[in-house]
């Protein structure tokens, strides 16, 4: 695959090399621990240097990837985050101000609630709990 940049941007070998391999893939799979109701710094990061103007976004950029799946690693109960509308909030962030500003329109945000197996219900094992998270992200793979 040749890039062809309009611009006058120099990338490290390194970023290239990742940014073809980003372009060659039909959909990307973020899986990260939620960390003040954000990203890692690292996972920012790799964004801020792969989604790149000239590459995924400005002039005749165009969409990266045809699809983007944000797989979100809480320690907290789903009710917590409802609360405060931090779902929400991130659901926007991640489909609207990221995903949708380089043009990829077939994005989904999953939040994985409680992996840390803190119960608060009695009724739910613990294995169950960690084997229905498991289920759920597979089912998000196979799905693309």
């Amino acid at each position: 695959m040749s890039l062809t940049l309009r611009t006058q941007i120099k990338f490290t070998l390194v970023v290239m090399q990742e940014i073809v391999k980003v372009k060659e893939s039909h959909a990307l799979i973020f899986i990260f621990p939620i960390w003040w109701y954000s990203l890692p710094a690292i996972m920012k990061g790799y964004i801020d240097r792969i989604f790149n103007f000239g590459i995924a976004y400005g002039g005749n950029a165009g969409p990266v990837v045809d699809k983007i799946r944000w797989i979100g690693l809480s320690g907290h109960p789903k009710h917590k985050y409802d609360k405060r509308g931090y779902n929400k909030m991130m659901e926007h962030h991640l489909n609207v101000g990221i995903s949708n500003y380089i043009d990829v329109q077939d994005t989904h945000v999953h939040l994985l609630y409680n992996t840390l197996g803190e119960f608060e219900d009695d009724d739910i094992l613990p294995e169950d709990h960690q084997k229905a998270l498991l289920e759920e992200a597979e089912n998000i793979g196979a799905s693309l």
